[in-house]
């Protein structure tokens, strides 16, 4: 039973049913002869000529235009068979070409049968199953990340500054204490959103990789759904923002920030035993500006 017409595209569009009659026997016969394939191998529409003109109608009129919806478009051909090296010939030629305006040409007739209908109405669910998949994928991939041991640890407000991260339990020298929290930025992204929200510097941790960690929302305040980006319907446990620097004249950090196995991982583990009701101290780097130590400005509250 085939799935009820789609809203986005009920039918098949016009333009590009005519494509497909204008591939004859003629590009099939070439293409088996290249390939040394029998009959049947790839429709003839796969053929580069062919599809880059179909790749070419979505893509300019159809709004097929962002990384998710080619993805979808490409992976909608492949499904009717059109083979890897097929779709990527179509691509090369189709990508220096400029946009050509105008529609296609009309339907003909012979191309409207409810079979071909029934397969394209099938294509286009595989192409809306594609660009949902690409567009989760790409919110999988830039998700806000961080744990804590949260029978460990609790923030509460510390002596220090704000609020602070302290030891619910005692803890023993190298445990993990957890893995920073936020969404990965590159360093350009992260310039940029500290120009409308400077306090996000504040709680950012650059990572191995040259990125960084931001657990802050729009106005650069920690918050378990950090902005910009992709909704994900997850919060994200913060806890680990709140770790304060040891004031002067304390005996100095007792835990310590460590690359983890991840790219962009950052975990914090404990570097000396912990006793219960202790607040957890690390180091924030040699870049961090401490210029508002002196106001009591170490780290602010949510």
């Amino acid at each position: 039973m085939l799935p009820p017409p789609l809203m986005l595209q009920p039918q098949p569009q016009p333009q590009e049913l005519a494509l497909l009659a204008q591939a004859d026997e003629e590009y099939t016969q070439a293409a088996e002869a290249a390939a040394g394939t029998g009959a049947g191998s790839s429709p003839a529409f796969c053929e580069p000529v062919n599809l880059e003109r179909l790749l070419g109608q979505a893509m300019r009129m159809d709004g097929f235009d962002t990384p998710a919806q080619a993805d979808g478009l490409l992976a909608y051909y492949r499904r009717l068979g059109c083979s890897p090296a097929q779709l990527q010939a179509a691509v090369e030629r189709l990508a220096p070409e400029a946009p050509l305006p105008g529609p296609g040409p009309g339907l003909g007739p012979e191309w409207a049968s409810p079979g071909l209908q029934g397969q394209l109405q099938v294509a286009a669910w595989e192409l809306l199953a594609a660009a949902v998949a690409a567009a989760l994928l790409a919110a999988y991939q830039t998700r806000p990340r961080g744990w804590s041991r949260q029978d460990l640890l609790e923030v509460r407000a510390s002596a220090i500054a704000g609020r602070g991260l302290f030891a619910r339990a005692s803890i023993p020298s190298g445990t993990v204490l957890g893995a920073y929290p936020g969404r990965l930025r590159s360093g350009a992204e992260m310039l940029e959103k500290c120009e409308t929200a400077p306090m996000a510097a504040s709680y950012a941790f650059r990572t191995a990789d040259g990125r960084f960690l931001d657990p802050t929302d729009l106005t650069g305040q920690p918050s378990p759904n950090p902005q910009p980006g992709w909704f994900w319907p997850l919060p994200t446990d913060i806890s680990l923002c709140f770790a304060n620097e040891p004031p002067k004249g304390s005996l100095g950090t007792n835990a310590s920030v460590e690359d983890g196995a991840g790219p962009g991982d950052l975990l914090f583990v404990a570097r000396a035993d912990i006793p219960q009701g202790a607040e957890v101290l690390i180091d924030y780097g040699t870049t961090y500006d401490r210029s508002g130590y002196s106001r009591g400005q170490q780290k602010t509250s949510m």
